[in-house]
């Protein structure tokens, strides 16, 4: 039951009514409404690392608008989208001086990207509300944003539900071939942008070479998940 709802929450992501898409640099979906606790203020166990995605076929302008920062200035805030700003005001889109561009059917470079927080205020609670919108070519905001909170509490118990030691790659395969490696045994799906499991297999400690020659060409996300609980979200496509 817990796959199928990680399942459609990534497909909801992608083909929502939104005009883009926002996701973890790893590919993991961010929705509107979503939260993010730190406790921590050390990179990088401080950062969401995100891409924003235009899959549609106009060009497009985004900005990250700050809506509220509570118990704290902002000066401790640091969003780099395209440009990187240090200390951040309420009402305020960043990039300022211009928004970040996406071409059709393009996606923001998947590194460097990034919200962290370097402030702490005693026992205070640190949140800043920031909103993905598109914006028009005088700088109005339109379509439907992605809205989320950025929460430092130093008092939290943050449930780390990731997989981290995994890596898969490439995202965009052209062999035919994607290799995952592992340092535990795995059960691996893959799932079409309809829903469909298409393909299901174990992928067992060290470098797994997994042929997807049967697939057809397109966007897939594959779910990797372990005994304990723990996943990995990646989207990839297959040419």
């Amino acid at each position: 039951m817990k796959k199928l709802i990680l399942i459609t929450i990534l497909l909801l992501s992608y083909l929502g009514f939104a005009q883009f898409t926002v996701a973890t640099s790893d590919g993991a979906p961010i929705n509107d409404g979503d939260v993010f606790t730190f406790n921590t203020t050390n990179y990088p166990h401080n950062s969401i690392e995100f891409v924003v995605t235009n899959p549609t076929n106009q060009d497009m302008d985004v900005v990250i608008f700050v809506e509220s920062i509570t118990n704290t200035n902002g000066s401790g805030m640091e969003i780099c989208f395209g440009l990187c700003y240090s200390g951040v005001s309420t009402h305020t889109s960043y990039p300022t001086d211009s928004p970040y561009h996406l071409a059709a059917n393009s996606s923001s470079e998947p590194y460097g990207n990034h919200i962290l927080n370097n402030a702490t205020n005693g026992s205070l609670v640190l949140e800043y509300v920031l909103k993905f919108t598109q914006v028009d070519g005088n700088g109005n905001q339109i379509g439907t944003p992605v809205t989320i909170t950025y929460r430092y509490d130093q008092t939290a118990s943050v449930n780390d539900n990731t997989l981290n030691d995994v890596k898969v790659f490439p995202t965009i395969v052209k062999n035919k071939i994607i290799n995952i490696d592992t340092n535990q045994d795995l059960s691996v799906s893959f799932v079409d942008i309809q829903g469909k499991t298409v393909k299901e297999i174990k992928a067992t400690v060290g470098l797994n070479q997994v042929d997807v020659s049967a697939l057809n060409t397109g966007n897939y996300f594959i779910l990797l998940s372990n005994n304990e609980g723990k996943e990995y979200f990646k989207k990839i496509i297959i040419k």
